[in-house]
């Protein structure tokens, strides 16, 4: 138990270093390449932070176990869409870019309503694996060629000191490595502690692994907030739940030995959940393209309800466990709502005072 403990320790310190230079190494490879920082948000830091996503959902499929590979990718992406956005927003306030609010937002809900719609088979077979690798390529394809349109006062060529370049690589490598062994140290001590308290698969994906593997993206996020980097801080939350339904789970798929079945709760309470978290998603972002405090903050306690209904499905009274659906269907849907009606409100306040 103790040796479980220490690794969480050393895990968590090791990703908070980490995570430190993985930010300044990322800005620095953007200002020399000239490439905008969104854009290595969404590709490098985001794929880069969701390896342990991609090493625990592999490790799981390969031995067969679908709700902890299921799991992990749900509860990571609902973890990165209400936790970090939430937290990067209640630190200081978010502004977007208009390309990540009409392109990105709409692409990672989209993967979310795909992923839904074939879950609702049952079962993800290999076909359907392939499917989402083919859209992630789409997917980054559009990416690199967006980088390639750069704006016409800065296509004037630009001393670049690859020097410089070679050392800043060399540091995001580095710190990657930290981040994905401090992921895995982490893991490795969590889920050893959950399995002896005696709870599912399925919950221990959901909750301590998803968190867990969900680290380097909190600590990269975090790090990129307190510097004022809104773009690395959104677009690596954005990112890698894109990643994490076309690639995790499509790789996941292909190599595992058979048809990952989709479990009953997963369906009825935690998919719904995940759609309902993409779409509060964008709705925040929709007027004037910013995130505040306030919405980060409401973003927080959404999670901690749906936190709240998990623990009540590891209890063994299945009277006690029913209020696992009823907290998702009597509390997060009216909060839902309220937050829809508020922005609405916002954004009619809004317009009639730029009409004044």
């Amino acid at each position: 138990m103790w040796i479980d403990v220490i690794k969480v320790l050393l895990g968590l310190g090791l990703l908070s270093i980490s995570a430190e230079y993985l930010v300044h190494s990322s800005v620095k490879i953007a200002q020399t390449l000239s490439i905008p920082k969104l854009l290595i948000g969404l590709t490098i830091v985001s794929f880069g932070t969701s390896a342990p996503e991609l090493a625990v959902s592999s490790i799981a499929a390969l031995q067969g176990k679908a709700d902890m590979t299921l799991g992990n990718i749900v509860g990571s992406n609902l973890f990165n869409s209400l936790v970090i956005v939430g937290l990067t927003a209640a630190i200081f306030p978010v502004i977007v870019s208009r390309r990540l609010l009409r392109f990105d937002l709409p692409i990672a809900f989209g993967a979310s309503l795909l992923v839904a719609w074939m879950a609702y088979g049952r079962s993800f077979d290999p076909l359907k694996g392939w499917i989402l690798l083919g859209l992630l390529a789409l997917y980054l394809a559009s990416l690199f060629q967006f980088s390639k349109k750069p704006k016409r006062q800065e296509s004037r060529a630009i001393a670049k000191s690859w020097r410089g370049l070679s050392l800043q690589a060399l540091i995001f490598l580095v710190t990657l490595t930290g981040l994905i062994f401090g992921s895995q140290w982490f893991v490795a001590g969590a889920a050893n502690l959950a399995r002896a308290a005696g709870v599912s698969e399925l919950i221990v994906g959901l909750s301590l692994v998803a968190v867990g593997t969900s680290i380097p993206e909190v600590a990269t996020s975090i790090s990129a907030a307190f510097k004022r980097e809104s773009g690395i801080a959104i677009g690596n939350a954005i990112g890698s739940n894109i990643f994490n339904l076309l690639g995790v789970l499509g790789i996941s798929v292909i190599i595992a030995p058979a048809n990952l079945q989709v479990s009953p709760e997963l369906l009825s309470r935690d998919l719904p959940v995940l759609l309902a978290a993409s779409i509060l998603m964008i709705l925040a972002f929709l007027s004037h393209r910013r995130l505040s405090q306030r919405e980060g903050v409401f973003l927080l306690l959404a999670y901690g309800l749906y936190a709240v209904s998990l623990y009540f499905s590891t209890l063994s009274s299945h009277a006690l466990s029913s209020w696992s659906m009823k907290l998702i269907y009597f509390l997060l849907a009216p909060s839902f709502l309220l937050f829809v009606l508020l922005r609405t409100r916002q954004r009619m306040s809004n317009r009639r005072r730029s009409s004044a």
